[in-house]
């Protein structure tokens, strides 16, 4: 398949409208005094303004153009990605009067540190994606102090997976209170992490670069095409955050190859990996699997499309009367009523088709994957390569796949997976019933497993993300 699908029908563009953001937002606004205030920002407009800083400390409004009427895309697709009216502090603020921290050098005395941030705030899951494993291992494999900066939400239970790593607590991780925590701790970390592509960061990663200039910043984009259409990166406020990045990344082909195309900036390409949280030894046989259709996803959300493997299963049930469907994940409540639904027409299923819940214990999630054969996500949108992928591929599950941005990643070009066009609901179940009966099943799931080790083993991930940020310096070293 040759085309990335985005929002076709039958060969036609549904367009949807997007809610450009809130009906009304929050943005920082320098006082002359050097206080901050909170003022509100009508981000619905068809133009909203920034603010750029003068050299004379006075604040001059410009207009900046946020985006079309309508996108390709519903707005969920833009659902932590979108831009925010943000500020460039440059010359009279509280900054200034504050201290550095000390700081040691990159290859002094001290243990190097690792800060990662997550403008969405911190989760049991985000702990275990890419998010926190690269912190994680950064501290397994180098050696660093790693740290979860930001606001926390409940209890992160999933840390005791990753031994070694503390979460920094900021109450209501405001642009703010990153901000007064960098001015005292800066000169204390050597890279600063940053997941998702937004605005929040830029006066974040200049009060770092303030006070520890010789700091690194990596910056993991996630995007998908769509988002890439609408942001405004001519924007100052945005070619000023991205100037302060060390390394950016997006952890797809297809997007890495078109914001090179688009930006000023070097994109490379960082996927997301799969780590195995466990000391048991993992070793997919295809012989020991059953024939299972698993999915692993937050059930009943409008990207996950739950509804549409659903409805796909249930139109090749019996021509595939041994086949089992197993979903994996809390059910969305909205979801519970189509669920009912669908039984309802479909009694027969009631034993076919089992759900785990939210699963916890990651041992149990990886039995879920070992014993399954296909793994089916027919997502209408995802940002980048999801880790799901990644860890489905490791364990030797086959991919069956709607064409969003990255499907042929996530299939290794249809070798590992099939996908086909993202509204093509039909030929979804006709998809799996091909898979369910392909003679070429068991092939297709050894595949998945080699690709999956050379391309998205964490560790071998972040061995090379080390050695593009810390090379040079651990060479100085050598040669001093």
């Amino acid at each position: 398949m040759e085309e990335s699908w985005n929002g076709r029908a039958s060969g036609e563009w549904v367009r949807q409208p997007v809610d450009a953001g809130r009906a009304s937002e929050e943005s920082w606004n320098g006082r002359a005094s050097g206080e901050w205030v909170r003022q509100p920002v009508d981000a619905g407009r068809a133009s909203e303004e920034s603010w750029n800083g003068r050299a004379s400390g006075e604040w001059a409004r410009q207009p900046v153009e946020v985006g079309r009427a309508s996108e390709e895309s519903g707005k969920e697709s833009m659902k932590g990605q979108a831009l925010h009216t943000s500020f460039v502090p440059l010359a009279r603020h509280k900054w200034d009067s504050m201290p550095a921290a000390s700081s040691q050098s990159m290859t002094g005395k001290r243990k190097r540190r690792v800060a990662a941030l997550a403008y969405m705030g911190w989760s049991n899951a985000l702990v275990l994606k890419d998010c926190g494993l690269v912190p994680y291992l950064l501290h397994k494999r180098y050696g660093f102090e790693a740290m979860l900066l930001g606001r926390v939400d409940g209890e992160l239970s999933s840390l005791r997976y990753v031994d070694g790593v503390r979460a920094v607590p900021l109450p209501n991780g405001t642009m703010e209170e990153h901000m007064l925590y960098l001015v005292s701790h800066a000169g204390e970390i050597d890279l600063l992490t940053l997941y998702g592509g937004d605005v929040f960061y830029q006066p974040i990663i200049e009060i770092y670069k303030k006070y520890n200039p010789a700091g690194k910043v990596y910056l993991a984009l996630d995007p998908n095409l769509t988002w890439t259409d609408r942001v405004q990166w001519r924007d100052p406020i945005w070619m000023k955050m991205m100037d302060d990045c060390d390394l950016i990344a997006s952890s797809g082909h297809v997007l890495q190859k078109h914001l090179n195309e688009k930006w000023p900036w070097a994109i490379d390409y960082i996927p997301n990996g799969y780590y195995h949280f466990t000391d048991r030894e993992l070793r997919p046989s295809f012989s020991e699997k059953e024939n299972i259709i698993l999915s692993v996803s937050r059930l009943g959300t409008r990207e996950k499309r739950t509804d549409l493997l659903l409805e796909a299963f249930a139109s090749i049930a019996s021509e595939i009367p041994d086949w089992r469907l197993r979903l994996v994940g809390g059910i969305e409540d909205v979801f519970r009523p189509f669920l009912s639904g669908f039984f309802e027409a479909h009694p027969e299923l009631r034993e076919r088709i089992s759900f785990s819940g939210h699963l916890k214990d990651r041992d149990a999630l990886y039995d879920e994957y070992l014993r399954a054969k296909i793994f089916a996500l027919p997502s209408y949108w995802e940002c980048g390569t999801p880790n799901v992928i990644s860890e489905a591929l490791s364990l030797g599950c086959v991919t069956a796949l709607t064409a969003f941005d990255e499907w042929r990643d996530a299939s290794e070009n249809g070798k590992c997976g099939m996908a086909v066009g993202l509204m093509d609901r039909e030929g979804y179940g006709r998809m799996l019933l091909s898979l369910c009966r392909s003679a070429k099943l068991s092939e297709m799931s050894l595949e998945a497993v080699r690709y999956a080790h050379e391309n998205y083993d964490m560790r071998k991930i972040v061995d090379r993300l080390h050695a593009m940020l810390f090379l040079e310096d651990l060479a100085d070293k050598a040669a001093g």
